[in-house]
């Protein structure tokens, strides 16, 4: 009988983790927090589905702007599952919103260790790197995104500005063009000038709008979107 209320209880998180999963897919972020607080109440979770409720949890905390709280969140996950490569590159993203780029990329550092082919994460460490004034650095981390990632504007986005950052003006308007490329398809309401070919100068400065229309894209935060709850997905 013990056996059989177990199971029930663990088939309820499971089904208030999902809604919470749906929820934060569909945008509605105080819905799936509130999904994933009601799955925490169970008495018997095991941890690796607790730190996934976490994570997620902390996901949705972050797109909410709830970012201290959300850090709280991806720090239980990772003591209950230490492995996951997609918590510490969340927990980065958000120490750059509080500022803490130096911090945040101990904790890209950690997710590529976890998983080498994680391209959001190379990406994202770039991010920080340029946050600290680190261009070689931030471009060594964009150039592997890149490769990781050849379908994504943002990386293209990132490699060209941090070839800006170190004068390689020409190799700059090519990524930034391919990043125009592959975005402005998406995106009807861009207008970047992609097809201006005057100057060197008038060429960087139209792109440079696409920083703007990039700019919700440029730390890519990721959540395990695998339900029932398993082991994390490493990637992108």
């Amino acid at each position: 009988m013990a056996t059989g209320v177990s199971a029930h209880a663990e088939d309820k998180t499971l089904l208030r983790a999902r809604e919470g999963a749906a929820a934060l897919m569909r945008g509605q972020y105080d819905k799936a927090v509130a999904a994933y607080d009601e799955a925490l109440t169970a008495p018997e979770i095991a941890d690796f589905i607790k730190a996934s409720i976490y994570s997620d949890r902390g996901v949705a905390k972050w797109r909410m702007n709830q970012t201290k709280d959300a850090i709280e969140d991806f720090n239980k996950s990772i003591q209950l599952s230490a492995e996951n490569a997609i918590v510490y590159n969340n927990r980065g993203n958000a120490l750059m919103d509080l500022g803490h780029p130096d911090e945040a990329v101990k904790d890209f550092d950690r997710a590529v260790a976890l998983s080498a082919s994680y391209g959001a994460a190379y990406n994202n460490r770039g991010n920080a790197h340029v946050a600290l004034g680190q261009y070689d650095a931030a471009f060594q981390d964009f150039r592997k995104a890149v490769e990781l990632m050849p379908q994504s504007a943002v990386p293209f986005n990132g490699r060209g500005l941090a070839h800006e950052q170190l004068k390689r003006y020409h190799a700059a308007i090519r990524d930034l063009t391919r990043a125009v490329s592959i975005e402005a398809p998406r995106r009807s309401v861009i207008n970047t000038g992609v097809s201006s070919r005057s100057r060197t100068s008038t060429r960087v400065g139209s792109r440079r709008l696409l920083i703007r229309s990039l700019s919700s894209l440029s730390r890519m935060l990721v959540f395990s979107r695998a339900m029932p709850i398993c082991a994390p997905v490493a990637g992108s």
